[in-house]
Parts: C-alpha cells; sequence; structure tokens
C-alpha cells in the first residue's frame, strides 16, 4: 500500500517526468509528419528519448554542482522544447555550422569570451564537443539518450561560464538547441 509514496519519489513537484515522456513519446509516433520527411524519419524520432534517463545523467555527468531537483526540471523542460516541433534551432543547423560554433566557442578564445556567445553558437558547439567524445570513446554502440545527456552537459558547462561573465542568453533554447543538434548528429552517425 505505500505504492502511492514510490509513486510521488518520480514526480518533481507533482510533475511526472516519465510520463510526460511517455505522453510527449505517443505524440510523436501518432505524428511522424514532424520529422519533415527526413529520410527514415521514423527509426530515428525523437520519440526514442527517455527524459527521466537523460535527466538523471546530465546529473551525474554534472556531479554535484547545483541541485540535482533543479536540474532535472530544467533538462526535461528543455527536452520538452526541444521535442515539441514548434523549436528548431538545432534542427536547423548543418554539420558545417556545428563544427563553426565549435571552434568558435571553444577555438581561439578560450573560456574568456563566453558572455558576447549566442545560446544557439552554445548549444551547437556542445553537441559536437559531445559527438567527438561519444565516437571517441569507442561507444559506437552508445544510446541516442546518452548523446543527447553529454551534448547538455556540455551545453549547461558553456552556460555557466556565460552565465557568470554577465551573459544573458536563454538557458532552456541553450540545452535544447544542444539536444536537438545532438539528434541530428546521433541520426548522422
Amino acid at each position: 500500500h505505500n505504492y502511492g509514496e514510490q509513486q510521488q519519489q518520480h514526480s518533481s513537484g507533482g510533475f511526472d517526468i516519465s510520463q510526460a515522456a511517455g505522453l510527449v513519446s505517443g505524440f510523436l509516433g501518432k505524428d511522424n509528419k514532424q520529422q519533415h520527411g527526413q529520410s527514415g524519419g521514423g527509426s530515428h524520432s525523437q520519440g526514442g528519448i527517455d527524459f527521466s534517463q537523460v535527466a538523471s545523467m546530465v546529473s551525474g555527468f554534472m556531479g554535484s554542482s547545483g541541485s540535482h531537483g533543479q536540474q532535472g526540471d530544467m533538462v526535461s523542460s528543455a527536452l520538452k522544447l526541444a521535442t515539441s516541433g514548434g523549436f528548431n534551432q538545432g534542427h536547423q543547423a548543418s554539420h558545417d555550422d556545428m563544427k563553426s560554433s565549435y571552434h568558435n566557442v571553444f577555438g581561439n578564445s578560450g573560456s574568456d569570451g563566453m558572455a558576447s556567445k549566442g545560446q544557439s553558437a552554445m548549444g551547437l558547439a556542445a553537441a559536437y564537443m559531445a559527438f567527438k567524445k561519444f565516437q571517441g570513446g569507442g561507444s559506437q554502440g552508445g544510446s541516442q539518450n546518452q548523446l543527447v545527456s553529454m551534448a547538455m552537459s556540455e551545453a549547461k558547462k558553456l552556460f555557466g561560464q556565460h552565465e557568470q561573465q554577465g551573459g544573458s542568453a536563454n538557458e532552456k533554447e541553450t540545452l535544447a538547441t544542444a539536444a536537438q543538434a545532438a539528434m541530428k548528429l546521433f541520426a548522422s552517425r
């Protein structure tokens, strides 16, 4: 009879993240038109993203910085934005866009000029950085959830530097851009 209590532990602030992920998967599954006719769109549908798994993986990658609850909420709301169909900063970017954002953000300027970087550039750079690690780690068998988690973790680190230096980009959109770009990179491997 303490089943109800166990249920409560999975919901943050009365919001059940895994249930929401299931609902989002359902919406996406029914409507593959959101794939914009990408070849083999069905197999790479965003329905394959497990929100609660990604949120806990990001918390793991980030270590103890910040409270896990808040991080999980930010990650899942960014994922909702990334998979809702209305936001497409990551989907629109080409591989070359991601690569040049990566060199722009991690290259010559070091971490000093992060305040001037936009959310799109940070998100794309984070996804490309994660993809390099993902491939370099010999994790060809790695999951899409894993790559998206790595990309969002990198984006959170970049955004942290950006914010410390007085930048005013939108964190949720930075993370959503990273998630979308990571999905795109995963599908194009």
